[in-house]
């Protein structure tokens, strides 16, 4: 059985395969872009994987494109 705490982190982290797509950018320019720690969003540190916080890539979405959580009027 998974425990609670890895539910919670898989929901609230996305893969390096996800973030790339979300970014619009290829698995390889992403592998190459986090073995430099260039991605606009700093990778989780101390895991074995490239993961990523789901918070501050809504949060850099947010700064970059204002009206992505606004409602149409």
């Amino acid at each position: 059985m998974v425990s609670p705490k890895k539910l919670d982190f898989e929901a609230d982290t996305m893969s390096l395969e996800e973030f790339a797509a979300r970014l619009g950018i290829s698995l390889t320019t992403a592998y190459e872009k986090a073995q430099r720690d260039v991605l606009p969003v700093p990778r989780i540190p101390g895991i074995g994987r490239y993961r990523f916080s789901r918070r501050a890539y809504d949060e850099l979405m947010a700064r970059q494109h204002p009206c992505i959580n606004c409602k149409a009027a």
